[in-house]
């Protein structure tokens, strides 16, 4: 689970490197962004098995990060 915006770097970037690797492609990945727009989940999308934008929801959360 990570943020889109990342000190040193972007999270959806992240992902697609992690993705283009045999031995990580597996690991689950949920990003977490202030962005909420459809274009903004498109692109987190991309890579990433889940995308939630703000507010975030307590309960959602823990399910999403649990299935």
């Amino acid at each position: 689970m990570l943020d889109v915006h990342l000190r040193d770097g972007d999270g959806v970037e992240f992902i697609a490197e992690l993705k283009a690797v045999a031995e990580t492609r597996a690991i689950p990945a949920i990003l977490l962004s202030l962005e909420a727009d459809v274009r903004a989940r498109v692109r987190g999308l991309t890579g990433a098995d889940d995308y939630i934008g703000q507010p975030y929801d307590k309960g959602y959360l823990l399910s999403r990060a649990t299935s």
